[in-house]
């Protein structure tokens, strides 16, 4: 993930669902980019471990090909992205990853916003 550093991104890199979920465990992420390879876990099992915390991230899932059951499971999961092959290019993905990233950013400042917006209205005196 040399390219995704290049991009800017704090990438964490886990070759197992057991490190991925150490590192949850330690940490806030929020994107999680996971194969369909990993050797201990299914992809969506992990999903669906993830969704179990308090912080959930956006997913991509990187499949091995285009099958309709992980496809429909993966959309139930709310998974943002379900790439195949084609669209697996490491530019691609850090396109795809940079991009989902954008969004999660804009809607935690919105959070934000909101939540400073509505500390000044109750620290502003009531008016008569």
């Amino acid at each position: 993930m040399d390219l995704a550093r290049v991009a800017g991104l704090n990438v964490t890199v886990a070759d197992t669902a057991d490190a991925a979920v150490s590192g949850l465990e330690l940490g806030t992420f929020d994107l999680l980019v996971v194969s369909e390879d990993l050797p201990d876990l299914p992809a969506l099992d992990l999903v669906r471990f993830v969704q179990g915390h308090e912080q959930t991230p956006d997913v991509i899932v990187l499949a091995r090909e285009p099958d309709p059951r992980q496809v429909l499971q993966a959309i139930q999961l709310g998974v943002a992205e379900y790439l195949l092959p084609p669209e697996q290019d490491p530019a691609e993905v850090v396109d795809r990853a940079t991009r989902r990233l954008a969004r999660v950013t804009r809607a935690k400042l919105q959070v934000r916003m909101l939540a400073d917006l509505r500390a000044l209205h109750q620290s502003m005196p009531p008016e008569d």
